[in-house]
């Protein structure tokens, strides 16, 4: 039977897929709008925060913060007994978490230590998103599913830099940060209930397990 795009995505949006994809367009769209907006906003934040520091390092700096965030979430994907819906969970609590320390009236020393831990959580959060979206969905709509989600991370990658330009401080990029990243916490307590870790790709042709307590 030859491949339709209109029915992939008819079957992400429905069904036992519907509450997986809804919550995975979501969390690509907050973790592009995290670590596409933080690399555009920390050389201003720097900037701001009277660090004289020139812009091609900053941008070195702001590089180099997430290699921390890469090795953690390497040891992560290889530790079979902490799941995927587990990890997603934890880390964008704590990233939402760090952003109330850069909030305007926290002391300078929370800003100090939140800022470039921010930066590697973000990176942790982008690759266990990246990781379990590809892992979800069964194969033969793995594809549309995956490039449905990623689509939306494009619209979080556009609109992070548009809604630090709109907004009168960084305490409100902070908050939109925020917001977005415990909602994807309550969204996946709520709907995301397929655990990937440790167990086989799904081929359609056999239901992954449910695992409602990840």
């Amino acid at each position: 039977r030859a491949f339709s795009w209109t029915e992939a995505i008819q079957r992400c949006l429905s069904g036992r897929y519907m509450g997986t994809t809804l919550v995975m367009f979501c969390a690509h769209f907050t973790k592009d709008f995290a670590v596409f907006g933080l690399a555009y906003v920390f050389p201003q934040y720097f900037k701001d925060a009277a660090l004289s520091v020139e812009v091609g390092w900053e941008l070195f700096i702001s590089a180099v913060l997430t290699l921390p965030g890469v090795l953690v979430a390497v040891g992560i994907t290889r530790w079979e007994s902490f799941g995927n819906i587990a990890a997603l969970k934890v880390s964008a609590s704590f990233a939402g978490l760090l952003c109330l320390g850069l909030l305007g009236g926290a002391p300078r020393f929370l800003h100090i230590v939140c800022a470039p831990t921010l930066k590697s959580v973000a990176m942790l959060y982008f690759i266990i998103v990246v990781t379990y979206t590809a892992e979800v969905f069964p194969t033969s709509i793995r594809n549309s599913a995956v490039g449905l989600c990623t689509s939306a991370g494009r619209i979080g990658s556009i609109s992070a830099p548009l809604v630090f330009e709109m907004a009168t401080s960084f305490n409100f990029f902070w908050g939109v940060l925020v917001t977005c990243m415990w909602g994807i916490v309550a969204l996946a307590r709520a709907f995301l209930t397929v655990e990937t870790k440790g167990r086989p790709l799904e081929d359609g042709t056999c239901n992954a397990v449910e695992n409602k307590s990840a």
